[in-house]
């Protein structure tokens, strides 16, 4: 996986540089956009931060374990570390690595919760992302129906996952690691059921992760409106969509370039001039580094009173 993350990691910045050299005017967008415009960027990545926060919070309050705002912050800010600047959801691993350490929590159930996070954000993300295809006007050619077609596979297996209810297995192993793996997958089965038969509690974190993708909408809005770049709502939410489709897949560090190589093969749709586009997702990845000098004090402000 880190050899497959690095070999288009590599290609991507090879590319992506060759394209800069040979078209130095794209970095003329750094001068258009204001200092307040920033400011506004980072108070809604901050906000996304907290939403996080909120959202580790109550999952993890389902096993008994209470977290305070500021460590909930603090999990979260890891989280976003690990994932921009490592590849295969590092800072997932962070995350679950963190409530391993301090909570015990049981290798089975920090699976569940990895899951879970990975399967609300794609089911939310694929509704929005159906739904804005059907008002694109040019969706009948190969690429809007492959995407239709990822989205509603999408929306169809986390649907039953999030309603499904897992039996637990019950037989007379016949060697200790049948019997060690036997009781892995059903204290995974054991959690699965766990959280999504509380109702409520499915309601309030899928309602936290609705509210969260409308600020990574508002962020893409933004800076579209920032640049005086012109897109219907409907391709915005679209391009949104298939954005945060490119980090849940998390093969590379903050998914550079797969992101990009998604958003520019599916340019068809989204008509943006290809110089254009290049200045938005420079911007999109100079706004992330920049945010992460948030997280990062978090980090460091949180180690250093937990000592």
């Amino acid at each position: 996986m880190r050899t497959i993350s690095n070999l288009l990691s590599a290609m991507f910045v090879i590319f992506f540089t060759y394209y800069l050299i040979n078209n130095p005017e794209v970095f003329d967008v750094f001068s258009k956009i204001k200092l307040e415009s920033i400011f506004i960027l980072l108070f809604v990545k901050f906000l996304t931060l907290y939403l996080n926060g909120l959202f580790n919070k109550k999952l993890i309050l389902i096993y008994e374990i209470k977290l305070e705002q500021f460590e909930a912050l603090y999990v979260a800010s890891i989280t976003y570390l690990g994932n921009l600047y490592f590849p295969a959801r590092v800072g997932a691993g962070l995350r679950l690595a963190y409530f391993k350490k301090f909570y015990k929590l049981n290798n089975s159930y920090l699976l569940i919760i990895f899951g879970y996070f990975f399967i609300v954000s794609l089911f939310i993300n694929s509704i929005f992302g159906l739904f804005s295809i059907f008002f694109i006007e040019n969706r009948q050619g190969s690429i809007g129906i492959f995407w239709i077609v990822i989205f509603m596979l999408s929306i169809a297996s986390t649907t039953y996952l999030l309603v499904k209810k897992f039996n637990l297995k019950i037989v007379n192993p016949k060697s200790k690691v049948q019997k060690s793996i036997l009781d892995f997958t059903n204290k995974a089965r054991e959690g699965w059921n766990k959280i999504t038969s509380l109702r409520g509690t499915n309601l309030y974190l899928i309602s936290i992760y609705v509210i969260n993708y409308f600020l990574f909408f508002l962020e893409i809005l933004l800076i579209f409106l920032f640049l005086e770049e012109l897109l219907n709502i409907p391709s915005l939410v679209f391009y949104n969509s298939i954005s945060v489709f490119s980090s849940l897949l998390g093969l590379t560090p903050a998914a550079i370039g797969i992101k990009e190589f998604l958003i520019l093969g599916t340019n068809q749709l989204l008509n943006i001039e290809i110089s254009r586009l290049a200045q938005i997702l420079i911007i999109e990845r100079a706004i992330s580094v920049l945010f992460s000098s948030i997280p990062i004090t978090i980090s460091l402000i949180f180690n250093k009173i937990k000592k």
